[in-house]
């Protein structure tokens, strides 16, 4: 299990006795707003209000990379369902693609990963979520997304108290 921390920490814990930590991550300068394991279970990908998302291997929990180039707190983290892809939105409303495990950007992302299975849907932005904002409305009213099993469904938080 990982906690994340105000203060930039990750403590990893076990899950038999969460009170047990087994490694301590101190890379992030700042207060960690998302953390979301790969789905094959080989990294962890922690996102801060640094504007940085660190990726460690799940083995040492080792730094395997940063990926650097959003120029905001990253809110959100999704993982290709293959784990070779990372896509995640930062509060300058920016949607960035990462490749894995090398954490290089790839600027065109969106339509080089048209055909991906997504593990999750935690963006607000993106081709799945087209049209989820109100009129009238920025990006910040929708405040979380995330999707069913089949990604058949989608619900969505905003500033209204609505889903």
């Amino acid at each position: 299990m990982a906690v994340c921390a105000n203060d930039g920490s990750v403590t990893i814990r076990d899950l038999a006795d969460v009170g047990t930590i087994v490694k301590e991550l101190r890379d992030a300068e700042e207060w960690i707003e998302v953390a979301e394991f790969s789905p094959d279970g080989n990294y962890l990908a922690v996102g801060s209000h640094d504007t940085n998302i660190y990726l460690y291997e799940t083995g040492s929990f080792g730094l395997v990379g940063t990926c650097t180039k959003h120029n905001a707190t990253i809110t959100c983290i999704d993982w290709a369902q293959d784990s070779s892809y990372i896509r995640s939105v930062c509060n300058a409303y920016e949607l960035l693609f990462f490749t894995m495990p090398d954490c290089a950007q790839d600027g065109s992302g969106a339509s080089n990963t048209t055909g991906t299975v997504w593990a999750s849907q935690h963006c607000k932005f993106g081709w799945c979520v087209d049209g989820i904002f109100p009129r009238g409305t920025d990006g910040t009213h929708i405040n979380g997304v995330d999707a069913n099993g089949d990604q058949s469904l989608i619900a969505a938080g905003d500033d209204y108290g609505l889903v």
